[in-house]
């Protein structure tokens, strides 16, 4: 059937092209993994004048294969942006991105890692209407894993605020803005798992039934919550910029024994 549709022709005395090649199956061995891989010989036969192969029938002056070289791109980019060439050297940025040959890493520069550090590891801040505090984290803060030290450590400040300035709050629904999503749900639902934890969260349940007030979280980003980011971060002229109605003088933050529930 496929002879009769001319899908099939042969068998032939004689080969119907003037050159005819079938390049033969060959396995090519890994030069640095060792790995057998299989290959479509296209210059196969090799060094027979009689025989050409498909790679040297090929005609140069129209197709041709060449691979790009060091050279060419280091040629681009001396013409294009020479201002962008450096070295050579064993420590250079690229994309952002510190590469180190000596010590065979890749970082971060110094100046994104100041910018993009988490506040919370180095002290800790609140702000509420024009009176505020800042402070480093005290040496006698309990030891906690890492999954639970972040949401401890953003929980803290909250409570601080709440023993100073609760007596403020009577009959009021206070909003605490976080930018730690655990912390958030911790205070909406009002308990953890963490022994440590949960003596933050009864310290703000008496807190907020000694001076009536209710309370909830919000989840809000750090690059918004400027304010409270600046005071823990100890930037004070950024913050007066924040908020230039704040009081002159912080207050003054109570002690761990004071802030954690006993």
């Amino acid at each position: 059937m496929n002879a009769k549709k001319a899908f099939v022709h042969g068998p032939f005395q004689s080969l119907p092209f003037a050159n005819y090649r079938v390049s033969p199956l060959g396995v090519a061995e890994g030069k640095y993994s060792g790995k057998k891989r299989l290959i479509l010989d296209l210059s196969s036969p090799h060094d027979n004048d009689n025989f050409l192969s498909i790679n040297e029938m090929i005609d140069k002056e129209e197709c041709s294969m060449s691979y790009v070289k060091i050279d060419d791109a280091i040629r681009i980019i001396l013409k294009l942006a020479k201002h962008k060439t450096e070295g050579p050297v064993t420590c250079l940025e690229y994309l952002g991105i510190i590469l180190d040959s000596n010590k065979m890493e890749a970082r971060l520069p110094n100046i994104k890692v100041q910018r993009i550090y988490a506040a919370s590891t180095i002290g800790f801040g609140g702000y509420f209407q024009g009176k505020w505090f800042s402070s480093y984290w005290p040496v006698n803060l309990p030891t906690l894993t890492e999954n639970s030290s972040m949401a401890f450590l953003e929980l803290y400040p909250i409570v601080v605020a709440a023993l100073l300035w609760g007596h403020l709050w009577p009959c009021k629904k206070i909003l605490f803005w976080c930018d730690n999503e655990a912390t958030v749900a911790i205070v909406r639902k009002g308990r953890s798992k963490c022994l440590e934890i949960m003596k933050l969260m009864r310290q703000l349940t008496w807190c907020a039934a000694q001076f009536n007030f209710h309370f909830s979280a919000k989840h809000v980003p750090g690059h918004i919550n400027q304010i409270s980011d600046a005071l823990s971060r100890f930037q004070m002229t950024r913050f007066r910029k924040l908020a230039p109605q704040a009081e002159q003088n912080p207050h003054i933050c109570p002690s761990v024994s004071e802030v954690m529930w006993s």
